[in-house]
């Protein structure tokens, strides 16, 4: 395991256009030492080929079949060799300093056991509204935005999945992510309350903002209709197996 190692783990299916863009800028935008693992699921567009050949250096895990969000996850991180873990949708456009403000979270406030940044395309708590379409300016309002300010950072009692951030020693005792969830909704909601469980806080990065397409990244081939009925099946599951309703605040049990 390398200690300044962060292993980011991107779920896709097909996509590629979406993939590629949020690869080049992630490598032009991390300027801390990192391991991308892309858990490509069953794609279809020449996803693989066209990954190997652009991004050699990104290690992919090649799926036969389309595996849930919540599984591939688990995949990429059963590989990784960081020290810390990162998730991160393919429909994102990480930029300036993004990861290194997120990871001083973590390294400032030893009670933080995951942190996240603001988006405009997220939970409430995260939610930073923006116009921002094009990717020039995208990079504009990252560069202006993303500075250190540890007085913008705020305890939350959940965390979005579409960009999280984490020590391994986190995955290690908080277990991986509930693969019950199938294709999403409500794993990430999951598995921060568990983080919380254990004694740890969870923290938004309110000096960090990474922006957020929101084209369904995972399940893009699904109709809306069947996205809501994923969505409301996993929010039963939620409220079955810890007896509270993920929609509402989450206080810990006394």
């Amino acid at each position: 395991m390398s200690k300044h190692l962060t292993s980011i783990v991107i779920p896709v299916h097909n996509q590629w256009p979406v993939t590629q863009m949020c690869l080049r800028s992630l490598f032009r935008h991390t300027r801390v030492p990192v391991e991308v693992i892309v858990v490509n699921n069953a794609s279809t567009d020449g996803t693989g080929q066209k990954l190997t050949r652009e991004f050699p250096r990104v290690k992919q895990i090649e799926n036969s079949y389309k595996n849930g969000f919540s599984a591939s996850l688990n995949q990429g991180f059963r590989m990784a060799t960081g020290k810390y873990l990162a998730t991160i949708n393919n429909d994102t456009l990480p930029s300036h300093r993004w990861l290194g403000n997120i990871l001083r979270v973590l390294k400032d406030r030893p009670l933080c056991g995951i942190a996240a940044p603001l988006s405009n395309n997220t939970l409430p708590d995260q939610y930073l509204q923006t116009d921002l379409k094009r990717a020039r300016d995208i990079h504009m309002f990252s560069k202006r935005f993303n500075r250190h300010n540890q007085k913008k950072w705020k305890v939350s009692d959940r965390l979005s999945g579409f960009c999280l951030v984490f020590p391994r020693k986190i995955w290690n005792t908080v277990g991986d992510f509930d693969e019950n969830y199938g294709m999403g909704y409500y794993e990430d909601i999951d598995f921060t309350y568990r983080v919380r469980l254990m004694g740890y806080k969870c923290i938004i990065a309110g000096d960090t903002y990474v922006h957020h397409y929101g084209s369904k990244s995972f399940i893009q081939n699904n109709s809306d209709e069947l996205a809501r009925k994923l969505s409301k099946e996993n929010r039963e599951y939620f409220m079955k197996k810890w007896k509270r309703d993920p929609d509402l605040p989450l206080d810990l049990p006394n």
